[in-house]
């Protein structure tokens, strides 16, 4: 085998994670949007809620998501984009 690297390009969440731990103000209605959606279950809802400031929760999330694959990430991507089309532009420049 060579020494090409097959992995796929870093997932826009994954390249941004550490700017949307610090800049992802609401939390919350992500997650409803991911529940909605069955990216998250109901125990991974109640983990995430159990965040008791903004970054661990928005960690949390970020988290879980990132663990589910690029699917999932997509869907958080298009979350995001609803609720925070400022921040995504910014950090989609």
């Amino acid at each position: 085998m060579s020494g090409t690297d097959l992995r796929s390009p870093r997932h826009f969440i994954e390249e941004h994670r550490r700017d949307l731990v610090e800049r992802v103000s609401l939390v919350e209605p992500l997650v409803d949007i991911l529940r909605q959606g069955s990216v998250l279950n109901q125990d991974e809802c109640e983990t995430i809620r159990a965040g008791e400031t903004r970054g661990e929760l928005a960690r949390r999330l970020l988290d879980a998501v990132i663990h589910k694959g690029r699917k999932a990430m997509d869907v958080l991507r298009e979350a995001l984009w609803q609720q925070d089309p400022y921040l995504m532009r910014e950090l989609d420049e």
